[in-house]
């Protein structure tokens, strides 16, 4: 320590943000120097402005943050330490509109049923979805773009409605609230 228990430590710096965009459950990694700030933890990151929905893990060179939902837009990557530290770096994330499940038909069924998903941004900025759940059930993934999604249901030991939920290879999520129901065999 310095003076009066005072330390100098060097100016933070934000190297890179990747992906450079997203929306909401998009997994985030900032790359720099200093990022903590001399600190031990990260209070708060902000991307264009939206605090993000959680901070996975901090360090000084890395962290890995998950994206809020937010209004489409770019602006500044802003990362503020548990000192109060603070470093950003300008017109690095970009909020993308986010993906829209309109319908999936049909909309209930068992295991085997086939199913179509439809809407629009279903990747929600990645390249791939990774993962289609139905009324909380794993579905096999059969073709997927970016307006349609085909499945084909899983065995479901519950009978009922629940989310349809396309998860994407960013982490991002397109959620159709209370879109299937699965039915009694």
């Amino acid at each position: 320590p310095g003076l009066g228990g005072w330390e100098c430590v060097a100016a933070a710096s934000i190297a890179t943000v990747v992906p450079a965009n997203g929306q909401v459950g998009t997994l985030v990694t900032i790359k720099g120097s200093g990022l903590l700030g001399g600190a031990s933890g990260v209070a708060n990151v902000t991307l264009a402005g939206v605090n993000a929905a959680s901070v996975v893990t901090a360090s000084n060179t890395e962290i890995l943050a998950v994206a809020a939902a937010g209004s489409a837009g770019i602006g500044e990557v802003v990362v503020i330490a548990d000192t109060g530290a603070r470093v950003s770096k300008a017109n690095s994330w970009t909020y993308l509109a986010e993906g829209v499940v309109a319908s999936i038909t049909p909309d209930n069924g068992q295991r085997g049923t086939f199913a179509t998903i439809a809407g629009t941004r279903l990747r929600g900025g990645g390249s791939n979805i990774v993962s289609v759940t139905l009324a909380g059930v794993s579905a096999e993934l059969l073709t997927q773009n970016d307006t349609i999604v085909t499945v084909r249901a899983n065995a479901s030991s519950a009978v009922g409605a629940g989310h349809v939920i396309l998860t994407a290879d960013t982490g991002a999520t397109n959620t159709l609230e209370n879109g299937w129901t699965y039915n009694t065999a």
